[in-house]
């Protein structure tokens, strides 16, 4: 939750509120109406308009130093504006902790797991 409530860009998805109690953490995010799992476009500016902030967002958390771990579509969302956000950053990491052994961790949907991760065949980052 630390991690996301210092985001400063637009494409990651914004912390607005959170607030605990005894037995459970709430937190509170931008509205958005929809993920791009349910989201069919043929019209190539807007697929370049998405592309693009998607990658604007994953280029701001490379600066970070932070691995989502878990970007698939349903974890893009959209406004009716074809405003992205990357979202559900439960997984994610930083890349300065000691243990860099999570980056082995095979994590998530299985259909959005690249070949080398599921064969283990990972090289080291830069």
């Amino acid at each position: 939750m630390a991690t996301v409530a210092q985001f400063d860009h637009p494409n990651p998805m914004k912390l607005v509120s959170s607030w605990a109690s005894v037995t459970e953490i709430q937190m509170m995010f931008e509205l958005m109406d929809g993920s791009l799992k349910d989201f069919y476009t043929d019209e190539k500016n807007v697929i370049a308009h998405i592309a693009q902030q998607i990658l604007m967002g994953l280029s701001y958390l490379r600066d970070k130093r932070i691995v989502h771990r878990y970007l698939k579509l349903a974890n893009v969302l959209r406004n009716n504006d074809d405003n992205v956000k990357i979202a559900d950053f439960g997984l994610s990491r930083s890349l300065d902790i000691g243990n860099m052994q999570f980056i082995l961790t095979v994590l998530g949907t299985i259909q959005y797991c690249s070949p080398e991760m599921l064969q283990h065949q990972l090289r080291k980052i830069d």
